[in-house]
């Protein structure tokens, strides 16, 4: 298991300085010089917007930097702080700091970046991925939806997704409907369905599938 060393910085937009938020930029604690790693950027879901960055760490990826992972990586993890803001909204801004991080940290390999997220934040998968197809090395989206016909787009790029089958916020035919179309478009992409889950299928998902180990194995 890898431990982390984490930071909580502050990044504000260049594009659009109204827009600003916290992020969490984990690395190895025995981070060697020279080595290069995957980016993966952690999106929450709609719970955790706010202003203390500790309620990212109640679930999905982040809530595994205090006790370990199972990859080595750097992570990056913002919070939003506006409950009137969904990721959706300012995917660009997102994207701006995605790639400050990427071209910024020296031990980023800019070639493996990738992205997950859950609920809301797998809906900022999807639309990151449509948006920015060719900046990402794969994405894994949990539990959240998009727009099948741009789906297209995502063809040529790895795409895992999971959804429970109980899934009562979030319906599964958001994911279906995602997957269907890029299945059209000639892609390939993997559909986890978790049979008798509801909503919370991020817990099994990044604790009991390879989900991470999947996500970082791709680069371009």
């Amino acid at each position: 298991m890898t431990q982390f060393m984490q930071e909580v910085l502050t990044f504000r937009s260049k594009e659009k300085p109204s827009f600003s938020l916290q992020y969490i930029l984990a690395k190895p604690s025995d981070l060697q010089e020279g080595e290069k790693l995957p980016l993966v950027v952690a999106l929450h879901g709609a719970g955790e917007r706010g202003t203390n960055i500790e309620d990212i760490k109640v679930m999905g990826v982040p809530k595994y930097l205090d006790k370990g992972m199972p990859i080595r990586a750097i992570v990056l993890a913002p919070q939003l702080a506006s409950r009137d803001i969904i990721w959706n909204t300012v995917i660009h801004e997102v994207m701006e700091l995605i790639r400050l991080i990427r071209d910024g940290e020296a031990a980023v390999d800019p070639m493996n970046v990738c992205v997950t997220g859950m609920s809301m934040g797998g809906y900022a998968t999807w639309e990151l991925a449509m948006s920015y197809t060719s900046e990402f090395a794969a994405i894994a989206p949990v539990c959240g939806g998009g727009t099948p016909w741009r789906a297209w787009r995502l063809a040529e790029l790895p795409v895992r997704t999971y959804h429970g089958d109980a899934d009562d916020t979030v319906p599964l035919s958001e994911t279906l409907h995602m997957v269907d179309a890029i299945k059209e478009a000639g892609g390939n992409p993997e559909c986890i369905l978790l049979h008798g889950v509801g909503h919370n299928c991020w817990d099994w998902s990044y604790e009991h599938t390879d989900l991470l180990q999947w996500l970082v194995s791709h680069g371009k």
